[in-house]
């Protein structure tokens, strides 16, 4: 990595010193008089507020007590480091003057660049910075829905993905409108259809929580895999021969598979699904899946699974992602 600064051309983006929104990068939160300081000295303490909490090393996820920042600042012609501890913070001394900074984690997150700061003589300048992590496109993929209503209904669905819709059937016209069956055939514009599809192209900013917890499969358990967890959710004979033979030959083109479900309301990070009349459960189940290297460890809890009740009327949805190494968080490695 190589921190090039160029204090003319700063992009107009970055906010202003008043304001405190740490997604935009950084803010100064006071400027303090501190005796101890000399007349001829100013200071910088700057506070990193979303650096991870856990990485790999050896193979094995561990916590990680401290992290590395490289960083320069106008005037300096060479890069810097600073090791930082469990506060996640650390303070520079300068002239009196002002100064831009430039901050780098990793690959895995924007550079933090200001504009001119002031560092006033005996002055303590206290400064937050946020790491907003890197995007990356993922094709959210296949996602079905499975309309079961108590009785012959006609329905309108509309979903509403974070990304671009980039296939759909049927075609999706401002959404759907379906006659559903309680057995769950649907029937638009005079075509039976056993499910709706949809497929969006998506920005994937990796979260923590996604790899908390999860299962590692190997390739020769993953039916079974699958049709364990399936079962646990409640998915029905016909939904789970769906399921698997969309996913099971994907996950088998790896060895092994770090799997994490994430289910119900949280896939709202990828969509919406508004579904009128409201029906008595909306179910969603998203599989997010990540190839694994030959030696690899992932030593984290097992994901719970908590089964949906088919009571009343049900909507059921499932979909899923594949990510690969480098999309996953810098928290995984060290």
């Amino acid at each position: 990595m190589r921190i090039i600064l160029s204090f003319l051309a700063l992009s107009l983006s970055f906010i202003s010193f008043s304001e405190k929104d740490l997604s935009s990068y950084y803010s100064v939160d006071s400027i303090v008089f501190r005796s101890y300081i000399q007349d001829t000295e100013a200071a910088y303490h700057f506070t990193f507020n979303n650096l991870p909490f856990y990485g790999n090393k050896g193979g094995k996820s561990v916590p990680l007590s401290s992290h590395v920042i490289t960083y320069s600042y106008s005037g300096l012609n060479e890069n810097r480091t600073a090791v930082i501890g469990k506060d996640n913070s650390f303070e520079i001394k300068l002239k009196p003057g002002k100064y831009s900074f430039q901050f780098f984690y990793d690959d895995y997150h924007n550079e933090i660049t200001t504009m001119n700061i002031e560092a006033r003589a005996k002055h303590k300048t206290f400064v937050s910075c946020h790491f907003e992590q890197t995007r990356y496109q993922i094709q959210c993929e296949k996602p079905v829905i499975y309309l079961y209503p108590i009785i012959p209904t006609l329905v309108d669905i509309k979903v509403k993905p974070t990304g671009n819709l980039t296939f759909t059937y049927p075609s999706y016209e401002n959404g759907w409108q379906v006659q559903a069956q309680p057995d769950g055939q649907l029937t638009h514009k005079n075509q039976f259809y056993n499910y709706l599809f949809w497929e969006s192209e998506q920005d994937w900013k990796p979260e923590t929580k996604h790899f908390e917890t999860g299962f590692v499969v190997n390739r020769s358990d993953v039916t079974a895999f699958l049709e364990e967890k399936l079962s646990a959710f409640g998915f029905n004979s016909k939904e789970k021969a769906d399921f698997i033979t969309y996913w099971g030959p994907q996950l088998v083109q790896s060895e092994r598979n770090f799997v994490h479900f994430i289910l119900n309301e949280a896939c709202n990070e990828f969509a919406q699904l508004d579904v009128s009349p409201k029906p008595d459960h909306l179910y969603r189940f998203y599989m997010i899946s990540m190839p694994m290297n030959e030696g690899d460890e992932y030593p984290v809890p097992q994901q719970e699974i908590t089964p949906m009740k088919r009571e009343g009327f049900v909507v059921l949805e499932w979909g899923g992602s594949k990510i690969s190494k480098n999309q996953l968080r810098s928290d995984r490695t060290l």
